[in-house]
């Protein structure tokens, strides 16, 4: 058995051109590595370089011709050379979601050395989780800028309800990089999502986001003048004036001193055809750790409805 790999081109990727001369790289952006053996596709995965410095492993497929057994040591094979591949980036982690009934692919991780590190819920809505308004809590106002204008200094904020209306400079808040990377930073040590999985740094996050070719969008909850809750949205697709966008929670977090106070169902309450355009939005989408229970029961009382899981494997430290 022999190993090849296609590199995608940036064109095809879901993240801007910049990324490519952000750092020396050593490996493409995103490949397909197949295996053959006497000139014949055995199978293939898909191994893509994420921003925020891991490598996401998808679509492990075999040709269906094979045994059961040589399917099996196909897939092993394809993730061990995968592992191996990816360590030439240097990553935090490599990763792979995979559903919790597909036991074949379940099978080939186990033997290939990768661990359970928890699982991902999917929440979705299709209307506006406006429905029943949620009111911010007294003294806090929210700001949004779009993820691409967050600078390496300080960046400007603008205030929520000023976005259908003129916008100065003056209105706008200046929100220091440290400031925002230290709601970020806190938040994320004190979440409840996948304790399994190393954390990624606000840094990482930042940019991550900043790099998306998708319109991502950071609000900010602001509380008695100092920075309380973050929240990040996706919208992805919605091109045409008849089809809106599906808007995707990318992350949602308050800080420790200022939770329990509805400011993370306010966040969610901005979440409206105001922030899309004159087509609303097709479907809200939201992620959480199947395990935590506060994400669970904000979305549920924001009429979010369970609809999936993905379970997570992570390559074990070698």
């Amino acid at each position: 058995m022999r190993f090849e790999s296609e590199a995608s081109s940036l064109a095809d990727t879901e993240w801007r051109e910049d990324w490519s001369n952000h750092s020396a790289r050593s490996m493409p952006i995103s490949q397909s590595l197949r295996a053959i053996a006497d000139n014949h596709w055995l199978g293939s995965v898909v191994v893509q370089q994420i921003p925020d410095d891991t490598i996401a492993l998808s679509n492990l497929c075999t040709e269906q011709q094979l045994s059961d057994d040589e399917q099996h040591c196909t897939r092993v094979a394809l993730l061990e050379q995968s592992v191996l591949i990816s360590e030439m980036a240097l990553p935090r982690y490599v990763r792979y979601l995979v559903s919790p009934h597909d036991s074949q692919v379940l099978k080939a991780l186990s033997a290939a050395g990768f661990r359970p590190a928890g699982s991902v819920a999917e929440w979705t809505k299709s209307d506006a989780p406006t429905t029943r308004h949620c009111s911010p809590p007294l003294g806090c106002v929210f700001y949004w800028i779009d993820a691409a204008d967050v600078s390496a200094q300080s960046s400007h904020f603008t205030p929520f309800s000023t976005r259908s209306g003129v916008e100065t400079s003056a209105c706008q808040l200046a929100v220091p990089r440290s400031v925002l990377c230290g709601l970020l930073d806190e938040s994320l040590r004190h979440s409840h999502d996948l304790p399994g999985l190393p954390l990624p740094t606000a840094d990482q996050l930042l940019r991550l986001w900043r790099l998306s070719r998708s319109a991502i969008r950071i609000f900010l909850a602001v509380q008695d003048n100092e920075p309380a809750g973050v929240m990040t949205t996706n919208m992805v697709g919605g091109a045409s004036n008849a089809v809106g966008p599906e808007v995707i929670i990318e992350y949602i977090g308050v800080r420790c001193d200022s939770r329990r106070q509805g400011i993370a169902a306010a966040l969610l309450s901005l979440l409206s055809s105001e922030i899309c355009g004159s087509v609303p939005p097709r479907q809200f989408t939201a992620f959480a750790g199947a395990d935590n229970e506060a994400a669970a029961s904000l979305y549920r009382h924001r009429g979010f409805s369970a609809t999936d899981s993905l379970a997570v494997w992570i390559a074990a430290d070698r």
